[in-house]
């Protein structure tokens, strides 16, 4: 990859990242002025969210980095933390169903990647596919909130985005490592 793409991929990461970002701060905004009941947990995923996407901003900041490897552990962990709050909120909210149990792949997935060291490129990517997969099913077969399908809708779309960035921070990790000659 030449040094324009890389630079072209990473402008694109980065208002991905941004874009995820302020949606994060203006959702928490018109939670807290419309009153919203929401349950901690709603917060919570929301600060998550936001504190690894901007890990995953400083990742990229630094190039992929392996100085930065920090953000990028720190950006899977954070979501993963997410992802673990959306379930205590499913948990609270709904009978603890099977889309619980399919998110808790998702947090499992998320664990191996933060924590298992020289994963190598081939298995990061089939965990990264297996996240994809998993919260598609998700998101089309277990998101039931039906008095609000633009809701849903969004909130699907904004999963798969969230993914887009993590499979480009993997992406990134590798192409710095590949340009290191450590891959």
């Amino acid at each position: 990859m030449g040094e324009k793409n890389k630079k072209t991929l990473m402008i694109i990461h980065l208002i991905l990242l941004a874009l995820l970002a302020l949606a994060n701060i203006v959702s928490l905004i018109i939670l807290v002025i419309t009153g919203a009941e929401l349950l901690v947990t709603d917060y919570l995923i929301l600060f998550a969210n936001f504190f690894a996407l901007s890990c995953g901003i400083f990742y990229l900041a630094n190039g992929y980095s392996k100085n930065a490897a920090i953000f990028y552990k720190a950006f899977i962990f954070l979501t993963m933390i997410s992802d673990a709050f959306y379930v205590i909120t499913m948990a609270i909210n709904t009978n603890y169903d099977f889309g619980a149990i399919i998110i808790g792949f998702v947090i499992s997935f998320l664990l191996v990647l933060t924590f298992v060291k020289n994963l190598g490129k081939e298995m990061t990517w089939l965990v990264f596919g297996a996240i994809i997969i998993a919260n598609l099913v998700y998101g089309i077969v277990f998101e039931r909130n039906i008095y609000a399908l633009p809701i849903v809708i969004v909130d699907v779309i904004a999963k798969l985005v969230m993914n887009a960035t993590l499979g480009l921070a993997i992406f990134g990790k590798y192409k710095d490592k590949e340009e290191r000659g450590t891959e």
